[in-house]
């Protein structure tokens, strides 16, 4: 069953433009002071559309103009020239649960039903992760990332943070390569995440039939920014600094 409750905002605020005169001072004035209107009188422009892009080759030498950085980034981490086509990110310190943790690189969601594709080739060496997330803030977030288990093969992991408290929701054992494309698929409320080798045939790495806590109700920090997908790459306390080279980012919106 796939629903939306009243009251759940996951794309955080909406933009508006509002006509501004200006003082003989310099102070500007919205709407001649009458305050926020419903309906406005737009001015006798063109219509110009612009829509920002969302998917990424990565052919660039710069990131593009969707993606926010969550911290102050540490840019040695990051690369788009050291493996041409790639988005490098290299495990840096800590984790995506605590705002030392630096990289992490998202752009906010504009639809309530798309999915997130990514290819991912990463060797770690012990629990270093790298993988796809849907993510809010340090408390609220779901992830899937590729490490190895206490067996040293790759595992796939699917966590969630939901008002802080951590959980594990499913662990995909011995993944048979350190090349896989990883997926989170929204429709609305419900997050399902999977995984391939070839990018057609997909399995299911786990669901979230209820993700609520992903959206501006989920958190009591900063309530209206809005949800947030992207790529990260951390070693989680090991120190090490392994690459993680992201081949692609690809947004696909449904109807």
């Amino acid at each position: 069953m796939v629903y939306q409750r009243k009251g759940i905002n996951q794309l955080g605020r909406e933009t508006s433009l509002y006509k501004i005169s200006w003082t003989k001072d310099g102070w500007p004035i919205a709407n001649d002071g009458k305050g926020p209107l419903d309906t406005n009188v737009r001015p006798n422009l063109p219509w110009t559309p612009q829509v920002n892009p969302s998917s990424d080759e990565f052919s660039s030498s710069k990131l593009g103009i969707q993606w926010y950085f969550r911290r102050n980034p540490v840019y040695a981490d990051f690369s788009l020239t050291e493996k041409k086509g790639h988005l490098r990110i290299y495990s840096g310190y800590f984790d995506i649960d605590t705002i030392l943790g630096r990289n992490l690189i998202v752009q906010r969601e504009r639809w309530l039903k798309f999915s997130a594709t990514t290819k991912l080739t990463f060797n770690p060496d012990t629990k270093e992760q790298a993988g796809i997330t849907g993510h809010y803030d340090t408390k609220t977030w779901a992830r899937l990332g590729m490490q190895r288990g206490i067996d040293g093969k790759l595992q796939l992991v699917l966590e969630e943070r939901r008002y802080g408290v951590k959980k594990v929701l499913q662990v995909t054992e011995d993944i048979k390569s350190n090349t896989v494309y990883l997926r989170m698929a929204v429709n609305k409320l419900q997050r399902s995440f999977y995984y391939s080798y070839d990018g057609k045939n997909w399995i299911s790495a786990g669901d979230i039939p209820d993700a609520a806590f992903l959206s501006d109700q989920g958190t009591t920090q900063w309530p209206f920014m809005g949800m947030m997908t992207g790529v990260y790459s951390f070693n989680r306390g090991t120190g090490k600094k392994i690459p993680a080279d992201f081949d692609f980012f690809r947004i696909e919106v449904e109807e």
